[in-house]
């Protein structure tokens, strides 16, 4: 293989497009996913080289999965070197989840940022097998057993269930954040709950 050079360098990990868990993917039609673990293995790869002085992440991604942004966010955590975000057009949700335990962060004037909440739900193709007429049969075992399925609604129970899963890892969000950048929670909430800065407001919150 080719030699790298021995001088000091910093190194450009990117974070373009959907976060999902597992690798990263590109799409013929232009779509990119940032995999949890092919980003963390890049950072791991920049951590371990002596000659790597600074990590910078860049960051143009409008979030994803929450357990892959946390996977990845773990990572810049653990890092003792400086890593510095690079926000692009756009580091948003989990984008935003994954630069705010970075040393410093970097945005445009334009780029949009923040939107720390959490959305979550499921589509149920209940009435569009039975307009089909495709006849579904589903066997269960347990109260909340049908909270992933896609044939059926949620119950109540099943409901009460996903939106206490949600309200934590909102929670552990806005508590990693306001740790992140030196704030208490009652200061970030105001500026959480999903809402979206550009980066000149975001850089005026803190």
């Amino acid at each position: 293989g080719k030699k790298t050079s021995q001088q000091k360098k910093i190194a450009v990990v990117y974070a373009v497009g959907t976060i999902v868990t597992g690798e990263s993917t590109f799409s013929l039609l232009g779509g990119t996913a940032v995999g949890s673990d092919t980003l963390v293995q890049a950072l791991k790869q920049a951590d371990s080289d002596k000659t790597v002085q600074a990590i910078v992440l860049r960051v143009d991604s409008p979030g994803g999965s929450a357990l892959a942004s946390d996977l990845i966010w773990r990572e810049v955590q653990r890092i003792k070197k400086p890593v510095i975000a690079s926000m692009g057009n756009i580091a948003a949700s989990g984008g935003y989840y994954i630069s705010m335990g970075c040393d410093q962060i970097y945005a445009q004037p334009g780029t949009l940022t923040g939107s720390i909440g959490v959305v979550g739900g499921k589509i149920s193709f209940a009435g569009l097998f039975e307009r089909f007429g495709v006849k579904t049969e589903v066997i269960s075992i347990g109260k909340n057993s049908g909270l992933l399925s896609a044939v059926n609604p949620m119950t109540e129970s099943e409901r009460k269930v996903w939106k206490a899963n949600m309200e934590e890892v909102y929670r552990q969000f806005v508590a990693k954040t306001a740790s992140g950048r030196n704030l208490t929670v009652k200061q970030l909430e105001p500026l959480a709950g999903g809402r979206v800065w550009t980066g000149r407001q975001a850089k005026k919150n803190g």
